[in-house]
């Protein structure tokens, strides 16, 4: 009875429990902040806020179990199209090369290997890598991925 009471404890998930590391997207926005004079990391440490040519670049990341990164683009210009997928492969490549591999997301998106659904575009980028991007409003961009 005492073995059934231990097993049915529910026991805390601890750092050391989570698959991914989260040093490598640390290391990463800390090297830019350091780099680029138009960038600075958030308050708490996890965020990165980059200002230039009239952008708001707001870049969040890590996980535990899926590792992971946003970014999300506030601008006055409007992208559409091709230019949306541009932009969306302009940003990750600047922003997300430190966790997906930009030249298979370059290819997926040259070789139309996407599909929309209800304005969200999925990018079949590979087999561990969730991608998607969204224009939310004019002048919004919205990019998530991550690592299962």
């Amino acid at each position: 009875f005492l073995a059934l009471i231990l097993i049915c404890i529910p026991v805390p998930v601890c750092a050391e429990d989570c698959i991914f590391d989260e040093t490598v997207y640390k290391e990463f926005i800390k090297n830019y902040a350091k780099e680029n004079q138009d960038a600075r990391i958030g308050a708490h440490g996890e965020t990165l806020l980059v200002s230039r040519n009239n952008e708001e670049i707001l870049i969040s990341g890590g996980g535990c179990t899926h590792l992971g990164a946003s970014i999300e683009l506030r601008t006055k210009q409007e992208y559409h199209g091709k230019g949306f997928l541009q932009k969306t492969l302009e940003l990750s490549t600047e922003f997300g090369g430190w966790l997906i591999n930009i030249k298979a997301l370059k290819t997926a998106i040259e070789k139309g290997q996407y599909h929309i659904t209800d304005g969200i575009y999925i990018v079949d980028v590979d087999a561990m890598t969730v991608f998607n991007a969204s224009l939310v409003k004019p002048g919004v961009i919205n990019i998530d991925f991550y690592i299962n």
